[in-house]
């Protein structure tokens, strides 16, 4: 007898964990729709594995879901300015090209900065300072990828910059879903 009850308690305990799994699924999965839905600039497998990467996706709410969209596209600025500081170590850099990747790393150490205000104005749910400055960051992407493209060289950041406009784009649907 003991050991039926004994199996009942973990098989209990199995079903509560896998309902708590699917629910955590299914609202990054739902928030990933519906922000694919509302931005072009947004791919639905994108926003699923960006977010599932994280470990705190499994159990977040929406609001979880923007911290979590908002600190990765704080990394990825953080790895587009390392990307584009191991590329200015090269010291047979085009000269055009070197002025295309200082201005880039200015833009990016600007975003860097402006999203580290990011994290107190979320929790605080001052969405619109949140909106702000994510545009911001998302505006300094672009501009870098303008530069090149206005000098005629193709751009060695071009994975990073459309990563952290999808990114930026990801926080911008959830904020507005928070009632930004």
């Amino acid at each position: 007898m003991l050991i039926l009850k004994s199996f009942m308690l973990l098989f209990l305990a199995f079903l509560l964990f896998l309902s708590t799994q699917s629910l955590g699924t299914s609202v990054l999965e739902d928030t990933c729709k519906r922000a694919a839905e509302s931005s072009p600039n947004i791919s639905y497998n994108f926003c699923v594995s960006s977010l599932r990467a994280d470990p705190r996706s499994t159990n977040a709410d929406l609001a979880g879901l923007g911290l979590i969209a908002l600190d990765l596209v704080s990394l990825k600025a953080t790895q587009a300015s390392s990307h584009a500081k191991d590329l200015l170590r090269n010291p047979g850099l085009v000269s055009d090209k070197k002025q295309c990747l200082q201005q880039c790393l200015e833009l990016y150490d600007d975003a860097m900065d402006t999203l580290k205000r990011c994290r107190d104005a979320y929790s605080g749910k001052r969405y619109k300072d949140v909106n702000i400055w994510v545009s911001g960051a998302m505006d300094n992407s672009d501009t870098c990828e303008d530069g090149f493209k206005e000098s005629g060289l193709a751009s060695p950041l071009t994975q990073e910059n459309h990563d952290l406009t999808q990114l930026g784009s990801i926080v911008l649907a959830i904020t507005k879903f928070l009632g930004a």
